[in-house]
């Protein structure tokens, strides 16, 4: 009388499920890494951002100064020039 006898491997692996959690873990660690740098880039946008109004509000103060004599006009024109300008630092 013959047996049909299946063929047993054996080999040491990870639970399909073990498995599954491992990698889920890094791709999550990839998410939390990125929406970090993503974090720190939009701070960085702010901060120039605010830098930028502070230093256009000092030079249209220092432009406004009865000591330059700048006419009316002269002072009305002066925050469109000085933010062409302070635009072009910014351009490529």
């Amino acid at each position: 009388m013959t047996r049909d006898h299946a063929t047993i491997r054996r080999e040491a692996r990870l639970n399909v499920a073990v498995a599954y959690l491992m990698e889920e873990r890094k791709h999550l660690k990839s998410l939390a890494v990125d929406m970090v740098k993503l974090g720190l880039q939009e701070r960085e946008v702010r901060l120039s951002e605010q830098v930028g109004h502070m230093f256009a509000s000092a030079m249209l103060d220092v432009l406004g100064d009865e000591a330059f004599g700048l006419s009316p006009s002269q002072r009305e024109m002066a925050p469109e020039i000085v933010s062409k300008y302070l635009r072009a630092l910014g351009a490529p």
